[in-house]
């Protein structure tokens, strides 16, 4: 059904995001894509889409190499796809059934078709009571089912389902895969890119392909998600490590401003008297310093004035006990 064939896919000016890689995807297949973000998931599913072209190999669909598809024909090549999206991507003045119409109107269905392929997702999806909501009445994990309703509404071969639980919780997340599975063995082929190694464990049956350095290497199911997981958990570990000690570093430092900040002002309510007096017997010697050089008249002028404060002392009278 979809071939890579030395698929290679370069992006300016030298950034190899997938090399040479040779992969073949049966119909019905349920496949697992994993790799870290920038491993080059969404890059496949834009080859698949003919949104791009690799830089050399082929992606072959249906016995179909892309690379020869003409524009006019990529759009009825993309009705093959049916894509679930990370944030939902529904249309926020739509209701539940609308957005999962949506694609059936545009490829002109009838009312009565639309109508009924509409009921028959809605009671797939378990969400035939939310018809009439609008996408902010819905939780996490109801977005995401109605996001996939509306990829299956037009009956594709494929479902590629990017990062589909990367915005929920775990009881959200296994709800969406298990549907997926759900869907998968109705005989569409499923594809999940993720880069949550736990959801591996929900799915006991199926393929797993992981994404590293340009390449993908096929693994078994669930006999690496310990793995995977340790190694994930190691290098938490380590972060966590270095955020602690950089955490001690920064308290430790605030501590020692802090003994700084007390040990100045000790010293300065110490010395604070101290201080004071010299304060006051330098103004005193300013004074005098300043008489000395000052011109005769106003030293005159000084001396009267204390004559004259000091006549004035003596002149008040004493209060009576």
């Amino acid at each position: 059904m979809i071939s890579f064939v030395d698929l290679t896919k370069i992006f300016a000016p030298d950034k190899v995001v997938l090399s040479g890689i040779n992969l073949e995807i049966a119909e019905g297949d349920f496949v697992f894509l994993t790799g870290i973000s920038g491993s080059g998931k969404t890059t496949l599913l834009n080859l698949l889409l003919g949104m791009q072209l690799p830089t050399s190999g082929e992606v072959v669909v249906d016995g179909r190499s892309l690379s020869s598809l003409k524009k006019r024909h990529v759009p009825h090549h993309r009705r093959q796809f049916g894509v679930v999206f990370q944030d939902y991507k529904l249309i926020a003045d739509l209701t539940v059934a609308e957005n999962i119409a949506l694609p059936l109107l545009i490829t002109n269905a009838g009312g009565e078709e639309i109508a009924s392929r509409v009921a028959d997702l809605l009671k797939l999806v378990n969400l035939s009571d939310r018809a009439d909501f609008f996408p902010r009445q819905l939780s996490g994990g109801e977005a995401q089912r109605v996001g996939i309703a509306r990829a299956l509404a037009t009956a594709p071969k494929i479902i590629f389902a990017d990062e589909p639980t990367g915005n929920l919780d775990v009881r959200a997340a296994t709800g969406i895969v298990k549907l997926l599975k759900k869907i998968n063995e109705l005989g569409t082929t499923v594809i999940i890119s993720t880069h949550d190694p736990r959801l591996l464990a929900l799915v006991k049956s199926g393929r797993h392909i992981h994404l590293c350095g340009g390449g993908a290497q096929e693994c078994a199911v669930g006999s690496d998600v310990l793995m995977m997981e340790n190694s994930l958990t190691q290098k938490q570990t380590t972060l966590d490590g270095y955020k602690e000690i950089l955490d001690e570093a920064n308290n430790r430092e605030e501590a020692e401003e802090d003994e700084e900040e007390v040990e100045i002002d000790d010293e300065i309510e110490e010395g604070g008297e101290e201080l004071r007096e010299e304060v006051e017997e330098g103004a005193e010697g300013e004074k005098e310093e300043a008489l000395k050089k000052a011109p005769a008249k106003s030293k005159k002028k000084v001396v009267a004035k204390k004559k004259k404060e000091a006549e004035v002392k003596k002149k008040k009278p004493e209060k009576k006990s």
